[in-house]
């Protein structure tokens, strides 16, 4: 969808404002793009842990072994994050993300942001929205808004 013709991994810095904590928390990691639709997420500082999206499944690694394997239908809110992940790495269609989420675009190609809202009210329990930000086919950073009041900001490094 937006990122069509992007590289196939891309850093990325994230912070993370939790309802309970007082301080920011900042991480960094690489996303990571496998045909035919696997994105893998990897945080490297300061802890270890990949989240890996693979057709109907995901994969959360830590420390080097497998935590969790859930499958997204199994939790409507995974389901609307696993759809938005593909979506923002380009392995989901916009028929696809339009049937999950409602979607608004605003500004122009040199400048642009794409708000998601999840249309499921289960999916809403976990996350309220997402925001992305860009130019041209780029998506420089993204917003995450979950339900209970935590927000995660991620920016995306051009290679």
């Amino acid at each position: 969808m937006i990122s069509e013709g992007q590289p196939d991994q891309v850093a990325f810095t994230e912070k993370r404002r939790l309802t309970v904590l007082a301080e920011v928390i900042e991480s960094e990691g690489m996303i990571r793009f496998r045909e035919p639709a696997t994105v893998e997420r990897e945080i490297t500082s300061p802890f270890q842990q990949r989240l890996i999206f693979a057709g109907e499944y995901v994969t959360v690694v830590e420390e080097g072994a497998v935590q969790h394997q859930l499958h997204r239908d199994d939790d409507p809110g995974l389901a609307a994050l696993s759809r938005f992940v593909k979506a923002l790495y380009g392995k989901e269609d916009s028929e696809a993300i339009e049937a999950f989420f409602n979607v608004k675009i605003d500004g122009a190609v040199e400048e642009w942001s794409l708000s998601l809202r999840p249309k499921e009210r289960s999916a809403r329990r976990r996350f309220t929205r997402v925001e992305l930000y860009g130019s041209q086919g780029w998506v420089e950073r993204s917003a995450l808004y979950e339900a209970n009041g935590d927000v995660t900001m991620t920016h995306f490094e051009r290679p």
